[in-house]
């Protein structure tokens, strides 16, 4: 369930940054909350909005999901960060992200999504896995999922880009066309996420199938095994579409990002 807002006025001065500016002083009377909502960083980003604005009114709930995804993203640059180094998962760790992150989009979806599509992370790995995470339990949120389903899920959707550890970020920031030595090996990263976690024997069968088969796709053109239709897991199909959707919105270096819309449109096609 959606946490209920909780708006208070505050003037200018007092903002802070991470507070949920849902309303400014200019705004009509009968205008709803969060018409154009974002979250304070400081007086300039304001007045670039409202020159005048003396007074806000924000939502203190949205405060504390920002705290709550910024310590799900800080615990997850640390997953990668050891496992950059050739150390082992902590597995208590991620139980641990993944239990913050299910009660974050359970708890306050939008905000979530809002977060995670903001991208403001240096760690492009670390980004795509929350942003993708977080979009595909939102997704599940959407279709009524049980748990049993999103534990996996989440987990898989944090864990997807693991075997990209594998390839040079000189291909992976690449701005020219890969060539078709450079495609062979970054089609290789399911393949080799899935072997590195299998290593590990704590993940369940979805998870590593998530891992395994997201870059499939439903025509059986996708890789590793180009499997077709139902061949491909719910679970696994889940994350297929948010992983492509958190692509084609995010702006890379052989391409500007799409708008949410056209995304959508791309999808569909």
């Amino acid at each position: 369930m959606e946490q209920k807002p909780n708006y208070q006025k505050v003037a200018i001065n007092d903002l802070t940054s991470g507070m949920w500016v849902c309303r400014l002083d200019s705004d009509v009377e009968d205008q709803p909350f969060e018409t154009r909502g974002f979250y304070f960083s400081n007086l300039k980003q304001l007045r670039a909005i409202a020159a005048d604005c003396r007074y806000v009114y924000i939502d203190n709930n949205r405060k504390d999901t920002r705290k709550l995804y910024l310590n799900i993203r800080t615990q997850m640059d640390r997953v990668f960060a050891d496992l950059r180094m050739g150390k082992a998962l902590k597995h208590k760790r991620m139980r641990q992200v993944l239990k913050d992150l299910m009660e974050a989009v359970l708890h306050d979806s939008k905000s979530m999504l809002y977060l995670a599509m903001m991208r403001e992370h240096q760690d492009d790995l670390v980004a795509k896995a929350v942003t993708v995470a977080v979009l595909s339990l939102a997704f599940a949120k959407h279709l009524s999922l049980k748990q049993s389903d999103l534990i996996p899920l989440g987990m898989g959707a944090l864990l997807h880009p693991v075997g990209l550890l594998k390839v040079p970020n000189k291909i992976l920031s690449k701005s020219q066309p890969l060539t078709t030595e450079e495609l062979a090996l970054v089609r290789q990263y399911p393949q080799q996420g899935y072997s590195y976690l299998q290593e590990q024997a704590s993940f369940d069968a979805a998870t590593l199938d998530i891992v395994l088969h997201h870059q499939e796709r439903i025509n059986g053109e996708g890789y590793p095994n180009q499997l077709k239709g139902k061949e491909i897991s719910f679970l696994a199909r889940i994350v297929a579409i948010t992983s492509v959707y958190e692509a084609l919105t995010r702006k890379r270096s052989d391409r500007e990002a799409l708008s949410p819309s056209k995304a959508l449109s791309q999808l569909y096609r």
